[in-house]
């Protein structure tokens, strides 16, 4: 286990050393990236300019969501995008046989291979958000908030992969070069607010079926104190996790059994 964490930090150090190769087009990209993701915001911002409260919450303390969600996004995206490629080139196109006759597990190979770089503006946009918040709810810094946050981070992010290797698992099924992942990705959107303001049914699917609402919701009832009857929900996130990671992988190890090369 440690040594293919030292394998995959080399690896990672040389993607990253091969991107800022050109690093006004990562300066360029970024910006950009930067200002299509504020439009989120700015929807918030017209929200709140016209209510105080969105179903008992401040606008502060969406941010605490909307940060959250878009840290784990963000880490997601930059350092396992490269799932979204697994049903089209992996599978389709047969690059996934090269990996197999390598010695290490085929998505360890697959999440080493690429970084996605401009995602990392959703992480700074999100810290951005969490400083905010933070400076503007009087008594909200403390250690109890931060190692929430810390920990909510981790897991959220492992939400994110477990979930998605599972959607893009499929593919060994349904050959298919439509993006399922990015279809997905969209539903994320909704993380980015407070669950009780939908109906109780998408409530249950975003906590349940498609947990993103495990993500950034329920972890900000417990740093805020809030809704005391679903508390016990975030702290079986953890949990919940390790689930959607085990079935994940599992659903993983199935397709690859059934995998047929295209040569």
């Amino acid at each position: 286990m440690i040594k293919s964490i030292k394998i995959y930090l080399t690896f990672l150090r040389k993607i990253i050393k091969s991107k800022f190769m050109y690093f006004n087009d990562f300066i360029l990209s970024f910006v950009m990236s930067v200002i299509s993701n504020l439009y989120t915001l700015i929807f918030i911002e017209i929200i709140f300019n016209n209510i105080t409260v969105l179903g008992g919450w401040s606008l502060y303390e969406v941010l605490i969501m909307y940060g959250i969600n878009s840290i784990c996004r963000g880490i997601f995206c930059t350092l396992f995008g490269e799932l979204d490629l697994l049903s089209d080139v992996y599978i389709l196109d047969g690059k996934l046989d090269n990996l197999l006759l390598r010695p290490k597990s085929p998505i360890y190979l697959i999440i080493t291979s690429n970084i996605y770089e401009e995602n990392i503006s959703d992480v700074f946009l999100g810290i951005i958000y969490l400083i905010c918040s933070f400076r503007n709810i009087e008594g909200l810094l403390c250690v109890k908030n931060i190692l929430i946050l810390f920990i909510s981070i981790l897991v959220g992010t492992i939400m994110y992969f477990a979930f998605f290797l599972l959607v893009s698992s499929s593919g060994f099924w349904f050959n298919t070069r439509f993006s399922l992942m990015w279809s997905f990705m969209d539903v994320t959107e909704y993380s980015n607010y407070p669950l009780n303001i939908f109906p109780k049914l998408i409530r249950n699917i975003l906590t349940w079926i498609v947990p993103f609402g495990l993500i950034s919701f329920y972890p900000s009832i417990i740093i805020f104190d809030k809704m005391q009857e679903l508390q016990w929900v975030g702290y079986l996130i953890p949990f919940m996790t390790i689930f959607f990671l085990v079935l994940a992988l599992g659903i993983w190890r199935k397709g690859l059994e059934q995998y047929e090369s295209i040569n």
